[in-house]
């Protein structure tokens, strides 16, 4: 959702990334083969990772470009931080992790074997969290690379988010838990 409240959605069995303003009005901002997950820059520019693993950028005004391609397989999230880096998470028995994407391009993996991975979030400081669907807690990785494992969430962790103050919240593959960790 963006600062004039348009929600933009990655439309999979379509191959198109769309804006429904608060009216309700729709419009295809751009294609790209079989999207996962879209997110906004401060300015309202859109980011999307396909299936494939392109991360594409469309920007409020002008044409779409490629910004850089995860390095794992079968992408399933992204994410952004203050410094214009992406983020990804992906989900594969042999490639299952994170991947960042620095605002010149270049891809790295974070790190592997949490897998399955579903989703990524970022913190105001830079850390990066990731559920770890098998082992049933959270990896933290720092701006400075290290990583920690963050405490027990129960079965089958699926998405999370950070709030402002650090706290991460998690939700089960279920729909029935939602954890805190602070």
């Amino acid at each position: 959702v963006d600062s004039s409240g348009n929600v933009f959605t990655a439309n999979t069995s379509s191959n198109n990334v769309s804006k429904i303003t608060p009216e309700g009005s729709s419009s295809i901002i751009g294609t790209i083969n079989s999207p996962r997950d879209v997110v906004l820059d401060r300015d309202g520019n859109a980011y999307v990772v396909s299936g494939s693993g392109y991360v594409n950028k469309y920007p409020t005004s002008g044409s779409q470009s490629y910004v850089g391609s995860s390095t794992g397989y079968y992408p399933t999230a992204i994410a952004l931080d203050e410094n214009g880096n992406i983020y990804v998470s992906n989900n594969s028995s042999s490639g299952a992790g994170a991947t960042k994407i620095t605002s010149s391009g270049v891809a790295t993996s974070m790190g592997s074997g949490q897998g399955p991975v579903f989703d990524i979030a970022v913190d105001l400081s830079g850390n990066v969290y990731v559920p770890n669907y098998s082992d049933n807690n959270v990896t933290k990785f720092n701006p400075d690379g290290s990583s920690s494992i963050l405490g027990n969430t129960g079965p089958a962790p699926f998405v999370l988010a950070v709030d402002l103050a650090g706290n991460v919240y998690v939700l089960d593959t279920y729909g029935t838990k939602i954890t805190k960790i602070t």
